[in-house]
C-alpha cells in the first residue's frame, strides 16, 4: 500500500511579502518567471526564497513516514525533489508526484500569460498540512501519512534562568530601555536586545547587532542563532510584527512565534506606530493626519501591510503592547507600553524661557509624519516678526541629542498624529515647555499630559500667548519634567512587561521574573 504524504506547502512568504507581488498586475508576474533551456518555467526565479523554504521544513517533511510525496505547489518543487533524494539516499522508497497549474511550453510571451494571479495569492498563506490531497484524484487503497511527528510541546523552560529576548529593531533605542527597565524591576533577570544594522547614522545600544545582509540571507547564521535562542531565551519580544530569527521562515513574525512557542518560549509582541497604524482610520480621526493623501505611494504601502497583517494580530494570543497610547484604538486587544528615557541625563540646569527671544526647537524624524512643512509655514509670521529664534535640527547623533534639547526653551513635536513618543518625553525631562497635536482620545488615556496643544493653525497664537505668559510656560515645562519621571523613567514599562510575562515565567529557578519589593 503506498503512504502518499499530502503536506500541501502553500508558501512561507506571509502577509507583507505579497504586497509587493500578489498586489500587481497579472501582466507584471513575468518580471519573477525565467524560462529554462527546456521552455518550462525555471519555478526557482518565482520563488525566489525557495532555499529559505528548504532550510525552514525539510526536517519536517524528513520527520514523516512516507513513500510519495504529493506537490500541489510549484513553490515546493525543489523542497521536494530534496526529500526525496534524502529518502533514498536512507534505503527507504521515495517518489515525488506534481499536480500543479498549466504555464505553457514555447517561450516567454506563453509563460507571462499562464501563470494563475491566484497562485500569488495562495503563495500568502502559510503552511498546512492535509489529511487529503487537493482536488486531485489519486488510486484507491492509499494509505496516508500521519502528520507531522509529534513535538514535546510545550517543552519546559522551567530549568533556565528567565532570559528575554527584544528585537530586532530596537526603534529609537527603545528594545534596550525596555530591556533595562526589566532589569531593574526584576533584578536576575537577563535581557538580550538583537538589532539589525540598517546603515543609520543613528545607533543606539543593542546586545547583538546584525548587519542587514547576514539577517537576511546568511542561512548559516540564522541556524546558529535560532539554536542559540531555543537554547537559552524563556521568552520573546518581536518587535513591529517582523521576524526576529532572520528571514529563515519569512519576513514576519508568525512562523518565528510557532518556532519559539513549540519549545516553550513565551511569545509577546511590541508595535511602534507605523508598523501596526491604520492610515485610513487615522486619517478619520484627525484632519492633521498625514495619511489624508491616500494615493501618496508610501501612504498605499503602509495600508497594504497593515491590511494582510491586522488579522494575524488580533488572533495572536499572547501578549502584545504598544509604545504610543494612540495606537490602542489599531489595537485594542494590546496594552500601552510607555516609551523610556533616562531622565538624568536629559536633565537640563538651564532655566526655560529666560532669553528675550525663545529659542524654539524642531526636531522632526520623518518631516512628513511630523507635519513639518506645514507648521513651518505657520511660523513665518512669528520669525518675521522676531518674537522667536527658530532652529529645525536634523542629522545630529542620538548622544548630542541632551546638550541641543537642553538649550533650546520650546520644542515643537509633532503636529500630524496626534500623539506623542520618544521625542517629546526627553524634552519635558529636559525641562524645556512642548508644544504639539495631541488628539483628545489620546489625552484621556494620560495622566494630565503637559503638552500645550497647538496644530498648524494655532500654533502661531499658541506661541504668542507662551511668549507673553512666560511664568504660565515655565510652569508646563516643571509639570513636563515630573511627567516624565513618573511615566516615562522605566519603572512602570518594567513593572507592566515583568505582571504580564511572570504568571509563566514561575518556576524558572534563577532570575524569576518577579518586580523588586
Amino acid at each position: 500500500m503506498t503512504r502518499v504524504g499530502t503536506a500541501a506547502f502553500r508558501g512561507l512568504k506571509a502577509a507583507d511579502d505579497v504586497v509587493d507581488w500578489a498586489g500587481r498586475r497579472v501582466s507584471n508576474l513575468h518580471d519573477r518567471v525565467d524560462i529554462a533551456r527546456n521552455g518550462l518555467p525555471d519555478w526557482s526565479s518565482l520563488f525566489p526564497d525557495t532555499r529559505l523554504v528548504e532550510a525552514a521544513y525539510a526536517p519536517i517533511i524528513d520527520r514523516l513516514d512516507w513513500d510519495t510525496l504529493h506537490v500541489v505547489d510549484p513553490g515546493v518543487v525543489e523542497l521536494a525533489r530534496g526529500a526525496v533524494a534524502r529518502r533514498r539516499a536512507a534505503g527507504a522508497p521515495a517518489q515525488q508526484v506534481a499536480h500543479l497549474d498549466p504555464v505553457a511550453s514555447g517561450g516567454p510571451h506563453d509563460a507571462r500569460g499562464e501563470v494563475p494571479y491566484a497562485q500569488a495569492q495562495a503563495y500568502a498563506e502559510l503552511v498546512r498540512t492535509l489529511d487529503s490531497p487537493i482536488g486531485v484524484p489519486l488510486p484507491a487503497h492509499i494509505e496516508f501519512a500521519e502528520g507531522e511527528a509529534p513535538v514535546e510541546k510545550p517543552w519546559s523552560r522551567a530549568d533556565l534562568p528567565a532570559t528575554i529576548g527584544i528585537g530586532a529593531y530596537n526603534q529609537a533605542g527603545q528594545a534596550w530601555a525596555w530591556a533595562k527597565s526589566i532589569e531593574r524591576v526584576a533584578p536576575g533577570v537577563r535581557t538580550q536586545v538583537v538589532t539589525i544594522d540598517r546603515g543609520s547614522h543613528l545607533v543606539y545600544p543593542s546586545d547583538l547587532v546584525i548587519p542587514m545582509e547576514t539577517f537576511t540571507d546568511d542561512i548559516s547564521w540564522m541556524e546558529q542563532f535560532e539554536a542559540d535562542v531555543l537554547d537559552t531565551w524563556t521568552h520573546a519580544l518581536i518587535e513591529g510584527g517582523r521576524a526576529i530569527l532572520g528571514r529563515r521562515y519569512g519576513r514576519t513574525f508568525i512562523n518565528d512565534a510557532a518556532v519559539l512557542g513549540d519549545v516553550g518560549i513565551t511569545v509577546g509582541l511590541l508595535f511602534h506606530g507605523s508598523d501596526l497604524r491604520d492610515p485610513r482610520l487615522h486619517a478619520s480621526r484627525t484632519p492633521w493626519s498625514p495619511f489624508h493623501n491616500a494615493d501618496g505611494e508610501t501612504v498605499q504601502a503602509l495600508q497594504a501591510r497593515r491590511d494582510v497583517l491586522v488579522d494575524r494580530f488580533l488572533e495572536f494570543e499572547g501578549p502584545a503592547w504598544v509604545s504610543t497610547p494612540d495606537l490602542l484604538a489599531d489595537l485594542p486587544t494590546a496594552q500601552w507600553l510607555p516609551v523610556v528615557v533616562d531622565v538624568e541625563r536629559w536633565a537640563s540646569e538651564q532655566i526655560p524661557m529666560e532669553r528675550p527671544i525663545p529659542r524654539v526647537v524642531h526636531a522632526p524624524s520623518r518631516t512628513w509624519t511630523k507635519g513639518t512643512d506645514q507648521l513651518e509655514q505657520a511660523l513665518r509670521a512669528l520669525r518675521d516678526d522676531g518674537l522667536i529664534d527658530y532652529r529645525r535640527v536634523e542629522g545630529v547623533a542620538p548622544e548630542q541629542m541632551p546638550d541641543v534639547i537642553g538649550a533650546a526653551d520650546i520644542i515643537l513635536d509633532q503636529f500630524a498624529l496626534g500623539s506623542y513618543g520618544v521625542a517629546a518625553v526627553e524634552a519635558m525631562a529636559a525641562g524645556r515647555v512642548v508644544v504639539g497635536h495631541v488628539m483628545e482620545e489620546v489625552r484621556e488615556r494620560c495622566e494630565d499630559l503637559p503638552i500645550v496643544e497647538a496644530t498648524p493653525e494655532s500654533i502661531d497664537g499658541v506661541l504668542r500667548d507662551l511668549v507673553r505668559d512666560r511664568d504660565r510656560a515655565r510652569a508646563v515645562a516643571s509639570a513636563g519634567r515630573e511627567y516624565a519621571a513618573r511615566v516615562h523613567d522605566g519603572r512602570r514599562s518594567g513593572e507592566l512587561l515583568v505582571a504580564r510575562l511572570r504568571p509563566v515565567a514561575e518556576g524558572h529557578s534563577h532570575g524569576r521574573l518577579r518586580p523588586r519589593d
